[in-house]
């Protein structure tokens, strides 16, 4: 094997991990993601952490078939970071009532921060042919712009607000991640 082949297969090899950070997961009738290693912190929102600044992200989970959302949850934490003992803290706020935090956590490593928030969405699973091809993607957008609230009273997600959180470009002072899972169809999710 030449150097140059070597070399373009453990490109491709990274590439393919890179592309697996997440994949999708069936727990208790209801899809979610595994996370591998998944690292979103980083330029301006990791610095306002590391000066002590809190930073509120917007974490958006969807279905999809092809380009058509099937289904969407959107969840907003607010992670600190602690300056002596490095590790981060994160608070999921409630729907219903956003300045209310639902669940907490602190002390955890960059490298488990992301498998914390991620673990807390949840996509209820669609009628739809189990053997149809489906892919889950994964937005985060750390809060830069003030934006109205996008959660209504009654827990419903605003969608106007949201359609506008994820489709405006980003400022230069927020963080975007995006990720996409590998295609899977339901039916296999259901295959122990």
């Amino acid at each position: 094997m030449t150097a140059a082949r070597f070399i373009a297969l453990f490109v491709l090899f990274l590439h393919t991990l890179a592309a697996q950070a997440i994949s999708p997961r069936l727990n208790d009738g209801q899809l979610s993601l595994n996370v591998f290693n998944l690292k979103f912190l980083e330029g301006k929102a990791l610095d306002r952490l590391k000066n002590g600044q809190s930073v509120t992200f917007d974490f958006q989970l969807q279905l999809l078939d092809g380009a058509k959302p099937l289904g969407r949850t959107m969840q907003r934490f607010v992670l600190s970071y602690d300056l002596w003992e490095e590790t981060f803290s994160a608070v999921q706020l409630s729907q219903s009532s956003p300045r209310t935090p639902v669940y907490t956590t602190n002390r955890l490593k960059s490298e488990a921060i992301a498998g914390w928030c991620i673990g807390r969405m949840y996509l209820p699973l669609p009628s739809i042919d189990k053997l149809k091809p489906l892919t889950m993607q994964l937005e985060i957008r750390s809060a830069g712009v003030k934006l109205a609230n996008p959660m209504r009273p009654q827990g419903s997600v605003d969608l106007g607000v949201l359609v506008e959180i994820f489709s405006r470009p980003a400022d230069p002072k927020e963080l975007r991640f995006t990720a996409t899972t590998q295609t899977f169809t339901l039916g296999a999710l259901a295959t122990p």
